[in-house]
């Protein structure tokens, strides 16, 4: 999870905006990185719109 915000941190960099965020994960199965990095943007984008 870690490194799928690293990754894709900048996303909400773009517009000026700063924001504070942490996540925790609950759930019993590991999910694949694949997985969580497209979350992730999928978040970001909606936080982005959100912000704007």
């Amino acid at each position: 999870m870690r490194e799928a915000y690293r990754l894709n941190k900048n996303e909400l960099k773009k517009d000026g905006a700063a924001l504070t965020l942490f996540f925790i994960y609950t759930g019993k199965d590991i999910i694949d990185f694949e997985s969580m990095c497209t979350k992730i943007q999928e978040l970001f984008k909606k936080l982005a719109i959100q912000v704007k």
